[in-house]
């Protein structure tokens, strides 16, 4: 009797705690897709390598959200970052305009 109590309160509290999570997850959404537009203007026409492809790449939104959602889980950041701070690839229009 006693352990279904304790399992109504979790389910009580989960199901009381979804609105929030709901609106943590827009506001992720929404900073990713900020982020996104940013890293557009930025790095649209940067020359596709082996991590920056044609699925991963910021020439459009949902291939810069694949980056974007790629690097906050950690997989393959340090490629990317590198592969985006290469200044001295042949045939990149980009390259050399950005200041760092």
């Amino acid at each position: 009797m006693r352990a279904s109590k304790n399992v109504r309160i979790l389910v009580d509290t989960i199901y009381y705690l979804l609105p929030a999570l709901g609106n943590i997850g827009a506001l992720l959404l929404l900073m990713m897709l900020i982020y996104a537009i940013l890293g557009m203007n930025l790095f649209a026409e940067v020359k596709h390598q082996k991590y920056i492809n044609e699925t991963a790449n910021f020439g459009g939104v949902l291939p810069a959200l694949n980056i974007l959602v790629r690097c906050a889980i950690g997989q393959d950041w340090p490629f990317f970052m590198a592969e985006l701070a290469d200044r001295n690839i042949p045939g990149c229009r980009v390259c050399n305009d950005l200041i760092f």
